[in-house]
């Protein structure tokens, strides 16, 4: 469903990620959030010493996760970004029942 190359500049694409993928991940990096403050609050009064290590941690999980998941679709060689098949395909029809 994603084009094999750039509409701009003819350089070959790779595959799109995968939408189970993407979700897997970002649902991974909240599971391990929740359980970093989890196993934090078992600690008592030492989270105390380990809230400068586990706050940055758990907000860069989440954070490389979500770019992972939600990424534009760029060509490496140009750097512009491609729009999926799917979406212009479906983009193209309307407009083709829109004048009908």
């Amino acid at each position: 469903m994603h084009p094999s190359h750039c509409p701009h500049c003819r350089a070959s694409l790779p595959a799109p990620r995968s939408r189970t993928l993407s979700v897997l991940a970002l649902s991974l990096a909240w599971v391990g959030a929740m359980t970093m403050v989890f196993v934090g609050i078992l600690t008592g009064p030492i989270i105390i010493f380990l809230l400068p290590f586990l706050v940055p941690g758990g907000i860069a999980m989440v954070t490389a996760a979500h770019q992972y998941a939600f990424a534009e679709h760029e060509c490496e060689a140009c750097g512009k970004l491609v729009e999926p098949l799917a979406r212009t395909h479906v983009q193209g029809r309307a407009g083709e029942l829109a004048r009908a």
